[in-house]
Formats: C-alpha cells, sequence, structure tokens
C-alpha cells in the first residue's frame, strides 16, 4: 500500500510541476527572455475539457511549424491572424501578445 501512495504523491505532484511551469515559469520566460514576435493563423476551434473552448494557432520559425492555444473568449475565429510572443531559444513556449499585455 506504501508504494501506491508513494505513486500517487509522484504523480500528483508531477502534475502540478508541469501546470506551475506551463503557466507561471513561462510567463516569466516571455516577460524576461530574448524574445521575437511573429504572426499566427487561427487554424481551429476545439472543444476540450475545459469550461470553453480554445482557438489552435500555427506559426513558422526557422522552417519549423510551432503550435499555441488562445482563449476563445478573446473574440478570434478560424482563419484569423494574431501577433505571438516566443522564446527565440524554444518556440514552443509561445503566448498570444495580447495575453502578455
Amino acid at each position: 500500500m506504501k508504494i501506491k501512495k508513494y505513486i500517487a504523491a509522484v504523480i500528483i505532484l508531477g502534475g502540478l510541476s508541469y501546470a506551475a511551469y506551463r503557466s507561471f515559469i513561462t510567463d516569466i520566460l516571455l516577460r524576461f527572455g530574448n524574445t521575437m514576435n511573429t504572426k499566427a493563423v487561427i487554424e481551429e476551434r476545439i472543444t476540450g475539457k475545459t469550461s470553453y473552448p480554445v482557438l489552435r494557432y500555427k506559426f513558422s520559425y526557422q522552417n519549423q511549424d510551432y503550435i499555441g492555444f488562445a482563449s476563445e473568449t478573446s473574440g478570434l475565429q478560424v482563419s484569423d491572424t494574431i501577433s505571438v510572443v516566443f522564446l527565440e531559444s524554444n518556440p514552443s513556449i509561445n503566448r498570444p501578445q495580447k495575453e502578455m499585455e
């Protein structure tokens, strides 16, 4: 039984760490790191497990495609173009510029 509790604790701690990384640390990296701006195209409206759908966007940097997600409450629609801020050393860390203001 101790092993099951240990595994459950590791899974919970890992999930919380990942959530903290994605929200807090990503914002800090984008605010104080070496960032770039580019345009992205909203490609798809995704209905997920959240309380509201999200919009998936895609942009290219150095011949590589990257994706990100924006809140549908932003008023955007599929095929709209938005400005995106991304970390130059790791473009997969990105946010819509409006969310950074």
